[in-house]
């Protein structure tokens, strides 16, 4: 979106540059007629050689922003890349308790919180288990050979079997470290009862920042676009009220100003409509859904 937003400006400069331009050839006629001072004619040229040094500045940071995307990707630096995401965004509409009620069962780090707790809990249940007794069932069997050598007989080999069978018990008497390992364990379960309140209440408010912030966008991108449509309407009449010598060269120039503005703007405004778009997939944990990504676990 830097890339695309660094295209977008340059397109913007190079725009105001080719009015600039027209603007100069009307000044000419106007002075041909008679009807414009020639030192007015200073103006448009001032205001055309800022407009060079805008198209060399955009230039310039459409390379920044291009190199940057190359080494995020990793790839030849020498590359010629181009954004082609058309820069086009629609409202969307989210419910407050419907996002958190998502949030909740993919969100990340939240679900990382309620692991923890989980893992508490088992601790908990095993530092118990450990303190009881214990009480195990043993059995066995073991063989014996005795081999020994007959003068009448040869070798002979005499095997007898035993078995056994019976209960262990383990007592755990005077041992603290059990007691010990079960208060920590109780313990950390406490404390993790208590991050998931603050991990909840930490979840709920980013999701209600985004969605606000979300709906500010929106509203400010849509303001943006009715002030550039008013600005260029605002300049068009101007250039008509010059050509019949009822307005300024510097009432144009300074209408032109405007227009520039308000398109940087909308533009800005539109990025930031992007970003809070993106923003709340992050929150939701929503993002490898919304960009059809898939990871395949092995």
């Amino acid at each position: 979106r830097e890339l695309l937003r660094a295209q977008e400006q340059l397109s913007i400069v190079q725009d105001a540059l080719k009015r600039s331009n027209t603007l100069l050839d009307v000044n000419k006629a106007l002075i041909s007629a008679g009807r414009m001072a020639e030192f007015e004619i200073v103006q448009t040229e001032a205001d055309i050689a800022t407009q060079q040094l805008g198209v060399e500045e955009a230039q310039n940071q459409l390379d920044t922003s291009r190199l940057a995307l190359l080494r995020l990707l990793a790839l030849d630096l020498s590359t010629p890349i181009r954004a082609s995401e058309a820069l086009e965004a629609k409202p969307m509409t989210i419910d407050k308790r419907q996002a958190f009620s998502l949030a909740q069962t993919q969100q990340p780090e939240y679900l990382a919180a309620l692991l923890g707790s989980q893992q508490a809990d088992l601790n908990l249940v095993i530092a118990k288990d450990s303190g009881r007794w214990q009480v195990d069932l043993v059995a066995g069997a073991n063989q014996l050979r005795d081999a020994y050598s007959n003068n009448d007989s040869g070798n002979n080999n005499n095997r007898t079997w035993n078995s056994y069978a019976g209960v262990q018990v383990q007592i755990p008497i005077g041992d603290i470290s059990t007691r010990q390992a079960e208060v920590r364990a109780r313990v950390n379960v406490e404390d993790q009862e208590i991050r998931i309140t603050d991990a909840r209440q930490e979840l709920e408010r980013s999701v209600n920042d985004v969605v606000r912030d979300l709906g500010t966008r929106w509203r400010q991108y849509e303001i943006s676009q009715r002030a550039v449509e008013l600005s260029r309407r605002k300049i068009e009449i101007e250039r008509e009220k010059l050509s019949a010598g009822r307005s300024t060269n510097f009432q144009v120039l300074s209408y032109e100003t405007d227009l520039r503005n308000a398109e940087n703007a909308r533009l800005n405004a539109l990025i930031a409509y992007l970003n809070a778009q993106t923003q709340l997939d992050s929150t939701l944990g929503m993002t490898l859904e919304s960009w059809e990504i898939a990871l395949n676990d092995y």
